[in-house]
């Protein structure tokens, strides 16, 4: 069966032997993953959370059923959190749901399969097993989240305000709650945010970001490219955020380039984008939107997608991110 967030209960997971968790929000499925486990009691201590990644099943292709199948020594209830598994485990997971281990809970999560995949099939189809959805926020729920957690710390918000904090704020959902807990802190005693406020806030967090990575690479920036890439590292983000989140940024461009291809304007085709286009940067985004065609920034998204790909596969992910990102660049250079 499908649920929503509203239905991830403890009463509800101590009844079903399996969940499954995904989407393409990325901070939405480790913030409900999380709450599945604290909803089990595994904050506790009571309980023993088995984590398994591909290269566990590499390294040990029937590590899956040994840990479904022993017996736990340290607490009455044993948890197996499988982490993003190929769809073709979907026949394995098939096998445990058909005769599910007793006193045994599979937390599934994946940020790469989505409605298509055979593992929510499998788990849409069956009535006591669960598939949870964490999808994208749109403008609208962005604004929702904001209010409701400004209005839960004694905040309001100018409307003005708002509309540019949900179009800053990405598709990440503990991004933008990291987000409004710095503009908390920043408002002090003030009860309002306003226009100013929320720009300040763009400001401070502006030091570096994925986006820095994007439109170096969109400007032929090789230079600016690795630097910018450096310091993320430094900053401690992950290479397959990053890689993702360039890609979500190609997607964008060619959702516009789409519009602008059948008669659309670049200006108004772009002022709606979601993330907005930083204004430093429209300058940029406009003279790549003029010269690359829909295939060529297709030909884009197919490297950073066989990045990732490589990267889930035990290649060095560092290298793999800066070769790829330096090699779109390159690229751009020559366009």
């Amino acid at each position: 069966m499908e649920i929503k967030r509203p239905f991830l209960t403890a009463d509800a997971l101590n009844r079903m032997p399996s969940l499954f968790i995904f989407g393409a929000d990325v901070g939405g499925i480790a913030d409900a993953a999380q709450t599945a486990l604290n909803l089990l009691g595994a904050k506790k201590g009571g309980f023993d959370v088995i984590k398994i990644t591909p290269d566990d099943l590499k390294a040990t292709p029937s590590l899956f059923w040994d840990e479904v199948s022993s017996m736990s020594l340290l607490a009455s209830k044993r948890i197996v959190h499988l982490c993003n598994p190929s769809d073709t485990f979907e026949k394995e997971l098939a096998l445990y749901l058909q005769k599910p281990a007793p006193g045994v809970f599979v937390l599934v999560t994946s940020d790469t399969l989505n409605t298509k995949s055979a593992i929510y099939r499998l788990y849409k189809a069956d009535a006591k097993a669960a598939a949870l959805g964490c999808y994208l926020p749109s403008v609208a729920e962005l604004k929702s989240l904001i209010q409701t957690f400004l209005s839960q710390q004694g905040l309001s918000i100018e409307p003005n305000a708002l509309a540019q904090l949900a179009a800053y704020e990405g598709a990440d959902r503990q991004v933008t709650l990291s987000d409004l807990d710095k503009l908390c802190v920043y408002m002090g005693d003030k009860k309002q945010v306003t226009l100013a406020d929320v720009e300040a806030l763009i400001g401070n967090n502006a030091k570096v970001s994925t986006d820095d990575v994007f439109f170096a690479l969109l400007r032929g920036d090789d230079l600016s490219v690795q630097r910018s890439v450096e310091l993320l590292w430094q900053d401690g983000i992950n290479s397959v955020s990053l890689v993702r989140a360039v890609l979500s940024r190609m997607m964008q461009m060619l959702s516009i380039r789409a519009k602008v291809a059948k008669g659309a304007d670049i200006d108004s085709a772009s002022r709606a984008a979601v993330p907005f286009i930083p204004f430093a940067y429209k300058d940029t985004w406009r003279s790549a939107l003029s010269v690359l065609s829909g295939p060529q920034i297709q030909n884009m998204i197919h490297t950073l997608l066989e990045t990732e790909k490589q990267m889930k596969s035990g290649l060095p992910m560092d290298l793999m991110a800066q070769r790829a990102l330096l090699q779109l660049t390159e690229q751009r250079k020559k366009r």
